[in-house]
């Protein structure tokens, strides 16, 4: 694919620092949502690294729609993470990559979190 051509480079950036990144209470969201924004983006680069480091904040960017259109209940556009990106991407772009990113995920985003875990946890502990 072109897309998974512009992922591949020599300076790639590794995924502890990437996850020390993405789980910064700086990110917002619901509670659930940086946690599997960070699980998304964890597994897509699992199977798709080395990732140029130009093409890293596409990743994050699209993980983070890709979770908010799981979790929350009103849901950013696409242009409002450009945005934020400071404008790095084109629509087109985030939206071939969350294609991208879904297929290589084989449509699973559900994936058990810390926060529901213990949701369920103390439901069931009543």
């Amino acid at each position: 694919m072109a897309m998974r051509e512009g992922l591949e480079g020599s300076s790639s950036v590794s995924t502890t620092k990437i996850r020390s990144i993405l789980s910064s209470p700086t990110t917002g969201g619901e509670e659930e949502t940086p946690e599997l924004m960070v699980n998304l983006t964890d597994r897509f680069l699992a199977v798709q690294l080395p990732v140029v480091r130009k093409k890293l904040q596409l990743v994050v960017v699209t993980a983070m729609l890709l979770a908010c259109k799981y979790e929350e209940v009103s849901v950013p556009v696409a242009e409002d993470l450009i945005l934020i990106s400071d404008k790095a991407y084109s629509q087109k772009e985030v939206l071939d990559m969350e294609k991208l990113m879904v297929n290589t995920l084989q449509f699973n985003r559900s994936v058990p979190t810390p926060t529901g875990f213990m949701r369920r946890l103390l439901k069931a502990a009543q």
